[in-house]
């Protein structure tokens, strides 16, 4: 039976991609904060979907999606180029297979349309079950 070893990269990597999830999750739940907090909604409720009318979910999941894309399109390609916070922190660099910087077009394709494509599938899904109980 192999033994599976754990290099320095790939821990690098792993810590890099919790720190992205925890300040992507972070960051595109504050629009729900701002809204909750507007229709005064408890804020132990805050992530409640049911509390919330349709308006006010379409609102929150754009502002969200976007926000999405600046944390992982805009600040790799702009501020910290190659670099999202996450790899940042962890000194690690989004390059292509060849060793060179990704271009606009692949870091968006790679980046945004992959993450997104998922994050928006999860959304829909939330949007979805959720409907039912706010009708």
């Amino acid at each position: 039976m192999k033994k599976f070893k754990i290099n320095k990269y790939m821990f690098k990597r792993l810590i890099a991609y919790i720190i992205d999830w925890y300040l992507a999750s972070l960051v595109c739940m504050l629009p729900f904060l701002v809204i909750g907090l507007a229709n005064q909604i408890d804020y132990r409720y805050i992530m409640n979907l049911k509390l919330y009318t349709t308006q006010d979910l379409m609102i929150g999941l754009f502002i969200s999606l976007l926000f999405s894309f600046i944390y992982f399109f805009v600040i790799p390609l702009k501020l910290y180029p190659g670099q999202t916070i996450g790899k940042k922190i962890m000194n690690l660099k989004i390059i292509t297979s060849s060793n060179q910087e990704m271009s606009v077009q692949t870091l968006f394709y790679d980046r945004y349309c992959l993450y997104g494509l998922l994050k928006s599938v999860y959304i829909q899904l939330v949007v979805y079950s959720t409907k039912s109980y706010l009708l």
